[in-house]
């Protein structure tokens, strides 16, 4: 969704496909292409915040981590929401 959010563009559109795919290994493995494009390059904090959602990548795991984890909610504070935040801010 950052992604498409940046670019103002869905990802069936950026990849010309005919129909939405239903598999998350597709939409991940296009997001990644995606994220990895340099033509359009994303600014510094919000690549950050993207990267981490797009590979799953939080507080430096990858490990699945309960819901109710407040290590975890911090590192998703600091590596995707505070990234977004201070990218904001020239807007604000």
């Amino acid at each position: 969704m950052l992604l498409e959010i940046w670019h103002g563009t869905t990802l069936e559109t950026q990849f010309s496909l005919k129909e939405a795919l239903g598999g998350y290994y597709e939409r991940l493995a296009l997001a990644l292409r995606w994220l990895d494009d340099m033509k359009d390059p994303l600014l510094e904090l919000y690549d950050k915040a993207a990267s981490h959602c797009i590979r799953g990548m939080i507080g430096g795991e990858t490990r699945f981590r309960e819901w109710e984890d407040l290590e975890f909610w911090g590192a998703v504070c600091g590596d995707i929401i505070e990234p977004l935040s201070k990218n904001c801010k020239q807007w604000r």
